[in-house]
Formats: C-alpha cells, sequence, structure tokens
C-alpha cells in the first residue's frame, strides 16, 4: 500500500476546534466604524478633512486609540 510523505493517520489524529465568538468579533467592528463615522462627521463639521496618520508606513488605529487603558481607570488623587 502507498503511503505519501506526508499522510494523516485518521485513526491518530485529533481535531479541536476553537472557540470563535463571532458577536465580539461583530460588535468591535461596529464600534469602530461608528468611532471613524463619527471623528469624520466631526472633522466635516470644521470644515476640515480627516487624514488618519501613519507610524512607520503602518495606518494607525486610532480606535485602539480611543478605548482607555485599563490603568487609566484607576483614580490617582492629586
Amino acid at each position: 500500500e502507498w503511503q505519501p510523505l506526508f499522510y494523516i493517520n485518521v485513526d491518530e489524529f485529533r481535531f479541536i476546534p476553537r472557540i470563535q465568538r463571532i458577536n465580539e468579533l461583530e460588535a468591535g467592528t461596529r464600534a469602530k466604524i461608528k468611532l471613524y463615522e463619527r471623528l469624520t462627521k466631526l472633522f466635516e463639521s470644521q470644515g476640515l478633512n480627516i487624514k488618519i496618520p501613519t507610524v512607520e508606513k503602518e495606518t494607525l488605529d486610532l480606535a485602539k486609540l480611543h478605548n482607555p487603558c485599563p490603568l487609566n481607570r484607576l483614580k490617582i488623587a492629586d
């Protein structure tokens, strides 16, 4: 019986699927789109064109910057 160099032994192979929370992905995408829409409206109301900044030729994700870090929630006494 011929066996290729690479084959899967179906008797021993076990596949464990990962859990993918589709609703969380969709919520994150909707929130990002909503943020960009609000930014665009703000700039347009000021008569300006929005330009998304780049850092080292990579587009900066303004949604990631907008979401506060958990450390920012700490109340620090002045």
